[in-house]
């Protein structure tokens, strides 16, 4: 949802004058629907309706309907995945001193990662946690097989002040002494932009207190483009990606009414 500032226009006749009151209620506000959100960023449809979203050149202000225990989340973090192969010698598994296994090597990685799992970052006030995390491993061809190499992705959730460069740059020195690093995808995050007016406005409206994001939304799409935005919608984030996600009748209802309550004050 997009608030554009206000226009005038001029008025039609009195025999469409509560067809156009309605129309002029809501003619600085734009709803935009689409679909894979959750899917590869390449994928996802906003990226096919955002050229058509910055044809309009007034657009200020956007709420991302993101689960968010309709609380305010501001911001979001980068997120990046990198692969990491760590090369071993093949050899069959009666004789394994002939070959050299790299399965072993995933304790280096696993004890730096642990290490720099989590760091604490204080961004316009608001507490962002850094997070590193090995999210797949996979190797190996066969049971008595001694394997040449196995491949781990790292998934980096990076400051919101960090460029692409800079958090490439920041696995590379991390983890180019294990083995071939190669960057699969990677997003910048977003700012929380506590300072703009919109943003203000629209916590001052909903008398809630402003948390960080800690995940990656496509709030960072809008933000790239200069247009400043909020998390807020129904639904709880620690659910998500689980089999009891869901979002219930009461804050599908609370959202309502904090949204509409925004939006009347901003006509």
């Amino acid at each position: 949802m997009i608030r554009r500032p206000p226009r005038s226009t001029p008025k039609p006749s009195s025999a469409a004058s509560d067809v156009y009151k309605r129309q002029e209620e809501n003619q600085d506000l734009v709803g935009v629907f689409y679909t894979a959100e959750e899917g590869p960023y390449e994928k996802n449809g906003l990226g096919e309706l955002m050229p058509i979203i910055l044809g309009n050149k007034n657009l200020e202000f956007s709420i991302i309907l993101e689960p968010t225990n309709c609380q305010i989340e501001l911001g979001c973090l980068g997120t990046l995945n990198a692969n990491i192969k760590l090369k071993g010698i093949a050899a069959h598994s009666a004789r394994p001193w002939v070959g050299e296994n790299p399965i072993y090597k995933i304790g280096d990685i696993s004890k730096k990662v642990s290490e720099n799992e989590i760091t604490l970052l204080d961004i316009e006030g608001l507490e962002f946690k850094q997070v590193l995390s090995i999210t797949t491993v996979s190797s190996g061809i066969a049971n008595n097989v001694i394997p040449d190499e196995v491949l781990l992705n790292i998934n980096f959730r990076f400051s919101p002040e960090m460029s692409n460069d800079d958090a490439h740059n920041f696995i590379n020195n991390m983890f180019s002494e294990f083995g071939e690093i190669e960057i699969t995808s990677s997003s910048e995050g977003a700012m929380p932009n506590l300072d703009n007016p919109n943003v203000k406005n629209f916590i001052s409206s909903t008398g809630l207190s402003p948390n960080p994001k800690q995940a990656w939304t496509d709030i960072a799409r809008f933000y790239s483009h200069g247009i400043h935005s909020v998390n807020f919608g129904p639904g709880d984030p620690l659910l998500a990606h689980t089999a009891d996600e869901h979002v219930s009748r009461r804050q599908l209802l609370e959202s309502y009414e904090l949204l509409m309550n925004y939006l009347r004050g901003v006509q």
